[in-house]
């Protein structure tokens, strides 16, 4: 009788693999995130900030990053704290935006947990869930009216279902792709065009 796939065989990677270098980093981007929300958490029981959104359950997006290119457009949801990690923004800025510092990304007039960092191609957050979409598409809009540029839409749901929900209850994650001109693609510019 099969008993199926041994699990604890399949995922190991020893010391010399190639790929655990990628494995460690991802896994210290996650624990990051994690430990940011703690510390974020902190402060707002201390009384010193007065509004916080975690992204506790939603470290897995980090892996995302590996995926993208420098020139492609985030349009993230504000759970995506491991994410902005991964593609570089400062463990210190989570902080200065919590705390409306002058040195956060909008010198404190934005409202914390909505970060942006032009810099790294990363629109600012919104608050409702999916507008984030909005954003994308009218980047994908400007893009592709550029002479000889090519966009592709990517709209990936963020929660743990494996089941089509009702937009309402799905948070996404956006990312507005600028292909070469020769770069041919089967898919057309559509926000139902969604990957998995």
């Amino acid at each position: 009788m099969d008993s199926g796939p041994s699990h604890s065989s399949d995922i190991h990677l020893r010391p010399g693999h190639p790929g655990l270098p990628e494995a460690v980093s991802l896994w210290q981007t996650m624990v990051r995130a994690r430990c940011l929300d703690r510390v974020e958490m902190e402060i707002i029981n201390r009384g010193e900030a007065f509004f916080h959104v975690g992204g506790a359950g939603h470290e897995a997006s980090a892996a995302l990053a590996r995926h993208l290119c420098p020139q492609d457009w985030l349009h993230l949801h504000y759970r995506d704290k491991a994410l902005m990690l991964a593609r570089g923004v400062p463990p210190i800025q989570f902080f200065h935006s919590l705390l409306c510092t002058r040195d956060s990304h909008s010198a404190g007039r934005q409202m914390s947990a909505h970060l942006s960092a032009p810099e790294l191609n990363l629109l600012s957050l919104v608050g409702p869930v999916g507008n984030n979409a909005l954003q994308a598409i009218g980047v994908a809009l400007e893009i592709r009216s550029r002479p000889h540029t090519r966009t592709r839409l990517h709209l990936a749901p963020t929660h743990q279902h494996l089941h089509p929900l009702p937009h309402h209850h799905l948070h996404t994650t956006a990312t507005t792709t600028t292909l070469p001109p020769h770069h041919s693609t089967s898919t057309p510019l559509s926000p139902r065009h969604h990957h998995y």
